[in-house]
């Protein structure tokens, strides 16, 4: 029987999966920057586990009103905005960026999804902006199917395989009741 299993943040055990999927998925090795930042905020890191192993993760910044705009100008790089535009309290921040959902090219689609809701479901009911620079087809398909509205993104984010970078946005949500 297969045990699947959604961590909301990122242990120890899970880093080694982790660098895996990154280097499956996006052709590159970890830079310093990913493990000061998984070392110090463990907790904007959901985990999907399948019999202990890893095969998805997603990840949540929450950002300062800076880090936010400039990033979305195309005015400073991933590395960057994460390591000095973090806000260490959800609450707190300015907006949300969405920087990465990978899971391994194996993962069944609807251990996907699951990964998905999971990260994002917080996220999308939040009364604050959201982000995500879309550098793949899937990024883009996630960002689409959740509701982000796409914008032209000029900045130092590469796409993949030929991929032309997008912004996407989500607004800040107010709920009201109307009575």
């Amino acid at each position: 029987m297969e045990e699947l299993r959604i961590h909301p943040r990122l242990e120890e055990r899970h880093i080694k999966g982790l660098l895996e999927i990154d280097r499956l998925r996006f052709q590159q090795e970890p830079s310093q920057v990913f493990f000061d930042y998984a070392k110090k905020f463990p907790w904007t890191y959901t985990v999907l586990t399948l019999n202990d192993n890893v095969h998805g993760y997603g990840l949540v910044v929450p950002v300062n009103a800076f880090g936010s705009e400039a990033m979305q100008r195309g005015e400073m790089d991933e590395n960057e905005l994460i390591y000095k535009h973090t806000v260490e309290d959800f609450d707190k921040c300015s907006a949300f960026y969405l920087p990465s959902i990978a899971v391994l090219p194996r993962t069944k689609a609807v251990f996907s999804s699951r990964l998905v809701g999971y990260t994002l479901g917080g996220v999308l009911r939040a009364r604050k902006p959201a982000f995500a620079i879309a550098i793949s087809k899937n990024g883009e398909s996630i960002a689409k199917e959740i509701g982000m509205q796409e914008n032209r993104y000029i900045g130092p984010l590469q796409g993949l395989d030929g991929f032309i970078p997008k912004l996407f946005k989500k607004p800040a949500f107010d709920f009201k009741i109307n009575n």
